[in-house]
Order: structure tokens, then sequence, then C-alpha cells
């Protein structure tokens, strides 16, 4: 019997869908939060651009210079198109 509360949780922030986290997703998150700054507006920015991207489109963990530009770039097309609420 199939159950609507097994599937995955989304979020819809505008024509965007931020995703639950895969356990990949998780394990990538919790790498790459420890090379940033550690103020709450970054790590906004980038748990929401982790949940936005596909797993497959994430650049590589040590790859910083990449991460941070993908993340000021959804942050700025995505996010600031967005209220905080």
């Amino acid at each position: 019997m199939f159950s609507f509360s097994a599937c995955p949780r989304i979020a819809f922030l505008g024509d965007n869908i931020l995703r639950e986290p895969t356990v990949a997703k998780r394990i990538w998150l919790d790498e790459v939060q420890r090379l940033f700054a550690d103020t709450f507006e970054t790590k906004i920015y980038v748990i929401a651009y982790t949940l936005g991207t596909s797993d497959d489109e994430l650049p590589a963990v040590n790859d910083k210079k990449l991460i941070q530009k993908k993340v000021l770039k959804f942050r700025d097309e995505v996010l600031m198109k967005c209220t905080d609420t």
C-alpha cells in the first residue's frame, strides 16, 4: 500500500523546487558548510542552493571557488526575488 507520508518533502520557492535532501546531499552539505564562514545568511544561501540543486549537479566538495560562484548565482537569481517569510 502506498502512503503519501513516505513521499519526499518539497517546498516551492518561486519557480524553484527545494527537495528534501538525500543522504548523499546531506553529506555534501555538511562538508561544504565547513568551508564557509559560519554566518546565518551564508548557511541559508548554501542550504537553499543545495536543496534546489540536483545531486548530480552539485560541484565537487573540494572546489570552493565554484561552489561559492554557484551559491552566489542562486542567491542573486532565485533568493533575491523572494521574501524572508
